[in-house]
């Protein structure tokens, strides 16, 4: 699959490259969403706030996931084109991440959200990601905690973690680490109450391997096929 996205941008085919990440996009959420549905109707039928938070949650755990993905597509794309990598990588975050961020407004609800793959997959350390985790040192021990408490060969890319983790190669480390971070502190500022081991824990063990392995699957069907219900879907270029 990352090969064949590789050899769509090499040949400058941008719009089928587009569409065939969208079509996965389109078809993980769709599950993803129904898997949430059913782990937490109780609670979304008892308050909307539990509700908008699982959605929010939902989208922080979609959007992390395909971060993971696009550190695939690099690996490979490196391997090829080690001169064109980053620059195709980029192309490629952008049309992953716009299309997540398209499909939850489209299929789910308007979160009022934009780019957050971009954000995970850059991982940006500034002085105010610094400062927050600075000031939050429990929430800090109790990220370091769930890490650790993955053996080294549960340290694999479906938990979150890079190939080079299980070699304890610092700047992969600390990649995969502010990742977690990043996830955690995005959710803290909007939800603050909440079970931070339990969180994370199931975003790495649960969510992770799940959206991963079904954005990997080909998806049944074709949205942008010749039908009438085809046409709301045509907004690549706009």
């Amino acid at each position: 699959m990352f090969l064949e996205f590789v050899d769509l941008l090499q040949r400058d085919k941008k719009e089928e490259l587009f569409k065939q990440v969208f079509n996965r996009c389109h078809a993980a959420v769709a599950v993803s969403h129904e898997y949430e549905k059913a782990k937490a109707h109780s609670l979304w039928s008892f308050d909307e706030r539990y509700h908008e938070q699982g959605i929010e949650i939902l989208y922080e755990r979609f959007s992390y996931a395909m971060a993971m993905i696009a550190d695939r597509f690099h690996k490979d794309c490196s391997e090829l084109y080690s001169w064109d990598a980053q620059k195709k990588t980029l192309t490629f975050v952008t049309f992953l991440s716009g299309c997540v961020d398209e499909v939850f407004k489209r299929s789910i609800r308007d979160l009022g959200f934009d780019d957050a793959v971009i954000t995970y997959y850059e991982v940006y350390v500034d002085d105010a990601f610094d400062e927050f985790w600075d000031s939050h040192g429990a929430l800090k021990a109790d990220v370091i905690a769930l890490r650790n408490s993955f053996y080294p060969e549960e340290r694999i890319f479906l938990h979150g973690f890079s190939d080079s983790d299980k070699e304890n190669m610092e700047d992969e480390y600390l990649r995969t680490c502010n990742r977690d971070f990043l996830h955690i502190m995005r959710i803290y500022k909007r939800w603050e109450n909440f079970d931070v081991k339990k969180v994370l824990t199931d975003t790495k063990r649960e969510y992770l391997p799940l959206m991963i392995k079904l954005f990997v699957s080909k998806p049944k069907e074709d949205i942008f096929a010749d039908k009438p219900s085809a046409k709301r879907w045509q907004f690549w270029k706009s």
